[in-house]
């Protein structure tokens, strides 16, 4: 329960009155993409209709937006029951994993805020993902999402040590985030939406005092090099 406050109990409990909801320990259950449950209250909802997450873009036509992944192969059942078993799902077993990468990602952004460059983080819920902007007092939307996207660039070249990846919010699904994150400077609105680099912190060896760099800080760093480039 450590690292748990009352308003994260609140949200847990609230999970009754879901209409759907999805578990996939792909991510912070470190196993193979295909594990992944999707569960509905009324059975009529199991049809699956096209979706989207914008943080994923895809080139070509792919079925994996379409089809449930994963409800085929038993293989990522079996790695998920697997990490159950050598990792256990408790607290003094994988709970002290999750609760590195909440470390890890407090880290980056005390990091990011310590930058010459105005970083703005977007605060939204107890999660390991960190996603951001760099934007001036009164600065436009479109000069800030045209900053983020040369970032996201700068980061995704051969050269760089570290890769994010971007999504985007928009008024039309989230407009009181969009509200509120825009208006912590006041930012002058000509744009749709709101173009984010996005930062997942699963390595648990992310903040490791063993290592020979601060991952954390190193990365800010570039990240404040970038954006005045």
């Amino acid at each position: 329960e450590r690292g748990l406050d009352a308003g994260l109990w609140e949200d847990i409990e609230g999970f009754s009155t879901a209409d759907s909801m999805t578990i996939d320990p792909h991510k912070l259950g470190y196993v193979p993409y295909a594990a992944g449950v999707f569960l509905v209250r009324d059975r009529r909802d199991y049809d699956l209709r096209a979706i989207s997450a914008p943080y994923i873009q895809y080139e070509s036509q792919d079925r994996g937006i379409v089809t449930l992944e994963g409800s085929r192969p038993a293989t990522g059942a079996l790695a998920t029951w697997m990490m159950a078993r050598t990792m256990p799902f408790k607290g003094d077993g994988f709970g002290k994993i999750l609760i590195k990468n909440f470390e890890a990602k407090a880290t980056l952004e005390a990091e990011l805020r310590n930058l010459p460059v105005p970083v703005r983080v977007v605060l939204a819920g107890q999660t390991n993902v960190l996603c951001c902007v760099v934007a001036a007092e009164g600065e436009s939307l479109s000069v800030v999402n045209a900053r983020t996207r040369r970032i996201h660039e700068g980061l995704s070249r051969p050269e760089s040590r570290f890769f994010v990846s971007k999504t985007t919010i928009s008024w039309k699904s989230a407009a009181a985030l969009c509200e509120r994150f825009t208006g912590s400077w006041g930012a002058r609105r000509d744009a749709g939406d709101i173009t984010l680099l996005r930062m997942c912190l699963m390595n648990p060896f992310f903040t490791s005092k063993e290592t020979s760099i601060s991952y954390a800080r190193e990365l800010a760093r570039e990240i404040g090099t970038l954006a005045v480039d």
